[in-house]
């Protein structure tokens, strides 16, 4: 009877549940394994060497320090990059993979292949390093005898150094004597290292002066004194002295000085040519007249500002004060009144940071400008009832905020978005989100996007004015009249809206540079939804909206799947979460802006393929994929661009490890301007 197995051949690697356990079989052949890899699928069975392969030496570096950085094996991230590459019916199985091994000689991979498949073992080559060992030779017989004779010591005689570790099996080598020519110079190791304290070094040159560098506790002095500086009188070659002992640089041996070894106190104060400085109390500034008196600014070189320029002057500056950014309260009846809140992204101080100290002299300069924040507003959801007609569930529809039809601006899988009107003074019309509460996580995901949209901000980015958590959890956004970018080019394709180029162009650049920032050093995050329904429109501008799956960089796997269909990338779905994932969903807009297509098309005409599909199908005709929804005027330049912005699509959605980082994309596309 044959052992069940849930495997066959035509299992696919990224469904093996033991994929761990087989990365580390493969851990230390993962190179020839990936020197293996065919570029096409068919070739699985041609000799190595006679197929083109699918990475190269650059994949290689990039994907060992991928591993190194995350501690992950090498084989393990193979395996996941290979195993969800190509369409389904190129994705390469568990039989692909026994067919490389088998054709590298890792055996052991083999063996563990054939136990997951449940075949019979295939047979051993009779040479190479894959062929069997005979243990049962009589030389590793008379080898195994001999070893069984000698006796080892125990472990105690061996610290307490009674016997050597070959002395009792009389095994030991014949060591190469010392060499008489190195005389080794008296006091190598001075009683004051050995004691945990440091050596007195000095150096002498042709100046004639002495640097010390002396212990600690003598520069810590509290009682006052003040070392008195002198020089001492040195020769004309430089020599350096340690504990006493003379080397100079023009001998070949070291001579011992005849004077006694000194204290380190009398060393420094015989020796140190400055005067110590006391330390300063706190909330004092450092006496820097130590390092030599100002000097006259005609003889300052030019581009080299004085110290003292950077140091803030309390009598000349004003106090500014550099809070974080505060939350406040709205009440009912519209009195504000300032509240510590927990999602302030520094603590406050009462200490006054002067604005020209020379930390806030260094300004962070970005091609897309980082707005400034705004103060936090918590609102009472009283107040979000009377400003949204009790959340009226009538769509919002006539396009007219001051009169609106209805009050619900969208719905999505957190919650229902609700037209705000005369909320604030600032904002008289804004955009509020109530959260379903019955939604999976709906509190975890209410609380990441507060703290990301509390702390960071960008003109790509959708503002969130404030948040109510008294009753229901509810967001509060800046209104964004012209709706989503899906809504956008579903009325250009029914021909009730014009999208010129510029505007596409500039709806993509605005998003490419909303990603770069959040994977950028400041925020570091992966937004994790990027689509149509996720980019919000005012005019040319675009916004990235809805936070609610965001994760940092550096959580590198999740146990959960989130995203929308095939805006998902093939890694998400095993939990890896890295930017990549992010510039993957944003191929899928690229693709759908430039075609005026969408992704999410059911009737797929027959034998055509996806969207997805035939922008990354080999040798495809891009330009007959561009959308010929444009006026006469712009379309030759359109077709130039659109194919550009097609093979951009095209390499956001490669492989992982080939994908551009956000950066690339978005100045790929700024040059298209």
């Amino acid at each position: 009877m044959t052992p069940y197995t849930p495997y066959t051949h035509s299992t696919e690697i990224r469904k093996v549940f033991e994929l761990d356990e087989l990365a580390n079989v493969l851990e230390d052949d993962w190179r020839t394994l990936f020197y293996l890899i065919p570029r096409k699928i068919a070739d699985i069975d041609q000799p190595a060497g006679s197929y083109p392969i699918r990475y190269n030496g650059t994949h290689e570096s990039e994907l060992d320090e991928y591993g190194k950085a995350q501690n992950t094996a090498r084989a393990r991230l193979l395996l996941e990059e290979w195993g969800t590459s190509g369409r389904k019916a190129e994705r390469p199985t568990l039989g692909h993979l026994y067919a490389l091994v088998d054709k590298g000689g890792m055996i052991r991979a083999c063996r563990h292949i054939e136990k997951l498949l449940k075949v019979p073992e295939s047979a051993q080559p009779n040479s190479g390093p894959a062929a069997p060992i005979d243990v049962d030779s009589e030389l590793d017989r008379v080898l195994e005898e001999q070893l069984g004779k000698i006796s080892y010591p125990n472990s105690t005689a061996l610290q307490n150094g009674d016997i050597s570790i070959t002395q009792a099996n009389n095994l030991d080598y014949q060591l190469p004597s010392k060499r008489e020519d190195v005389v080794n110079p008296p006091n190598a190791v001075p009683d004051s290292i050995i004691e945990g304290t440091l050596p007195i070094l000095s150096r002498s040159d042709n100046n004639e002066q002495s640097v010390v560098v002396p212990m600690l506790s003598d520069l810590l002095r509290t009682d006052g004194e003040v070392p008195e500086a002198s020089t001492s009188n040195n020769e004309s070659t430089p020599r350096q002295t340690v504990e006493g002992v003379t080397i100079s640089s023009t001998s070949d041996s070291a001579s011992e000085s005849i004077n006694s070894t000194p204290t380190p106190t009398e060393s420094m104060a015989r020796v140190l040519p400055v005067v110590l400085p006391t330390i300063p109390e706190a909330g004092e500034l450092p006496n820097l007249s130590i390092f030599g008196s100002a000097a006259p600014e005609e003889s300052v070189e030019a581009g080299l500002p004085a110290l003292s320029a950077l140091l803030p002057n309390s009598e000349d500056q004003p106090n500014t004060d550099h809070s974080s950014r505060l939350s406040t309260t709205v009440s009912s009846e519209g009195d504000t009144s300032a509240s510590n809140s927990s999602y302030s992204s520094a603590p406050q101080s009462s200490n006054v940071e002067p604005l020209d100290i020379p930390s806030n002299l260094i300004v962070f300069s970005s091609e897309h400008p980082v707005a400034a924040m705004e103060p936090m507003i918590n609102f009472p959801f009283a107040l979000l009832q009377t400003v949204t007609a009790n959340f009226d569930s009538k769509r919002f529809t006539n396009r007219n905020p001051m009169q609106p039809d209805g009050r619900i601006l969208g719905t999505g899988g957190f919650g229902e978005v609700f037209l705000a009107l005369n909320l604030t003074t600032t904002y008289p019309v804004s955009a509020v989100k109530r959260l379903f509460p019955t939604n999976y996580k709906y509190k975890e995901k209410f609380e990441r996007e507060l703290e990301i949209l509390s702390n960071y901000n960008h003109p790509n980015i959708v503002k969130l004015i404030g948040f109510s958590k008294d009753v229901t959890l509810c967001l509060v956004y800046e209104y964004l009249p012209d709706g989503t970018l899906g809504a956008a080019l579903e009325k250009s394709r029914q021909g009730q809206l014009h999208l010129p180029v510029n505007r596409r162009i500039s709806y993509l650049l605005g998003v490419a540079a909303a990603l770069e920032y959040l994977h950028g050093p400041l925020v570091q995050v992966v937004h994790r939804d990027v689509t149509l329904a996720n980019i919000l429109l005012h005019g040319d501008v675009a916004k990235l909206c809805d936070f609610g799956l965001v994760r940092r960089i550096d959580s590198m796997t999740s146990t959960e799947v989130s995203g929308t269909g095939p805006y998902i990338s093939p890694e998400a779905m095993r939990g890896t979460v890295t930017p990549a994932l992010d510039v993957y969903s944003f191929g899928v807009v690229l693709a759908e802006v430039v075609t005026g297509e969408e992704v999410l098309f059911v009737a797929i005409p027959e034998g055509t393929g996806d969207l997805i599909e035939r922008v990354t199908e080999r040798g495809a005709d891009l330009e007959s994929m561009v959308d010929r929804k444009i006026t006469s005027g712009e379309l030759s330049r359109w077709l130039t661009i659109g194919k550009d912005l097609l093979k951009l699509s095209n390499w956001c959605l490669r492989d992982r490890f080939k994908r551009p980082s956000a950066s690339a994309v978005r100045s790929s596309i700024q040059n298209m301007l």
